[in-house]
């Protein structure tokens, strides 16, 4: 974990991280006497670990990001489409735009890191689970997920069934199930 880190989250603020990477390590869900559960008992398949950042692009690196990647990028029709007046002597002071720019930073950060760690990998390292603001993303191919879901308003669980399967039209949905914790 500490070399995907130090490759891919130089220019990043990362809350709370420190030297114990452990801390950050999502746990699998514990028994009746609070001791963490082998993943063995929600499947055959070692699911891995699962790491939760909650991450913000620096200044500097969000400010060569756009000027460098984002601001003729034809594929990302944001400053086009909603703001046609900026210019790149003003853009700094429009949060919005700050605030696009910087989801679409993260979000390819997110791509990269899950086609060069997982997709085009072998053997295959790293992916992103989720990326989103107080949300998460799980996906499982067992009855329910091993680790213990976060407190956030929305949490998608998605179940993985095996190319093939027969399955009913319930089973059939990718986002058969959702947690929400009551407020």
């Amino acid at each position: 974990m500490e070399e995907l880190i130090g490759r891919y989250f130089k220019g990043l603020d990362v809350d709370g991280l420190g030297p114990d990477l452990e801390a950050c390590r999502f746990p699998y869900k514990k028994d009746e006497k609070g001791r963490e559960q082998d993943f063995r008992k929600y499947g055959e398949k070692d699911p891995g670990d699962v790491f939760l950042f909650f991450v913000r692009v620096n200044p500097e690196e969000l400010y060569r990001f756009i000027e460098k990647e984002l601001w003729d990028d034809p594929v990302w029709p944001c400053r086009q489409m909603r703001y046609g007046t900026l210019t790149l002597q003003n853009y700094r002071e429009n949060k919005e735009f700050l605030q696009e720019a910087e989801d679409e930073y993260i979000y390819r950060l997110s791509h990269r890191i899950t086609l060069e760690q997982y997709k085009d990998a072998q053997p295959k390292r790293a992916a992103v689970m989720s990326c989103g603001k107080n949300s998460g993303c799980w996906k499982t191919d067992g009855q329910q997920i091993p680790w213990e879901t976060p407190d956030a308003p929305v949490n998608i669980i998605h179940r993985r069934l095996a190319t093939g399967s027969v399955v009913d039209q319930m089973n059939a949905h990718p986002c058969r199930a959702s947690y929400r914790p009551d407020p």
